[in-house]
């Protein structure tokens, strides 16, 4: 009994040192904004991004930079790089400079660190944050969450080391053979 009871903790910790890849993908439709961090909801993932100080912070960037600059913003990009439990989230905006002065075209560029796409007509920002990923169940939604009009689509890097479990699948055969085993030299319980 107690080979069988070893064999059977042995199967079990070796199915739980697999670890899962993120999907390649994922689709945010829900936001919570919070003075100390912003929570970005998908079907099964909650991204926690802590705010260290509310005033001087990549939020606070966005926040003024989505003010002066949102009508020449024609699209952006979301990428989430994951390690671990771990995500820094990179937010591309797209910037369409027809129509700006010189003067916001120099902002842009170097308070904003702005690179170019294409002389005279199209700059990128990026802004990141840093945060956590965790399953859903494990931070449902709160009472401040706002669901998107326009569920936002990111990519996901996952460079998380994946470890894969060669034990549960070649223990599993043998498991019979062992009680076949236990139970013609002992007693069968």
């Amino acid at each position: 009994m107690q080979k069988v009871i070893v064999l059977f903790f042995i199967v079990l910790l070796g199915g739980c040192a697999t670890t899962s890849p993120m999907p390649k993908w994922d689709t945010i439709t829900a936001l919570e904004v919070r003075q100390d961090r912003i929570t970005a909801y998908s079907n099964k993932y909650a991204y926690n991004f802590i705010r260290n100080d509310p005033h001087a912070d990549a939020y606070a960037r966005y926040a003024e930079f989505y003010q002066e600059f949102a009508s020449h913003v024609p699209g952006v990009a979301v990428n989430f790089v994951v390690k671990d439990e771990k995500v820094t989230a990179e937010y591309k905006a797209l910037v369409d400079v027809s129509g700006l002065s010189a003067a916001q075209i120099e902002r842009l560029r170097y308070h904003y660190g702005a690179n170019i796409i294409e002389p005279n007509k199209k700059l990128v920002v990026t802004f990141k944050a840093q945060g956590d990923v965790v399953y859903i169940l494990q931070h449902p939604p709160g009472p401040d969450t706002r669901t998107l009009e326009k569920p936002v689509t990111v990519t996901i890097n996952d460079t998380t080391k994946q470890n894969v479990s060669w034990v549960a699948p070649l223990l599993i055969p043998a498991f019979p053979l062992m009680m076949i085993y236990g139970c013609a030299t002992g007693p069968c319980v």
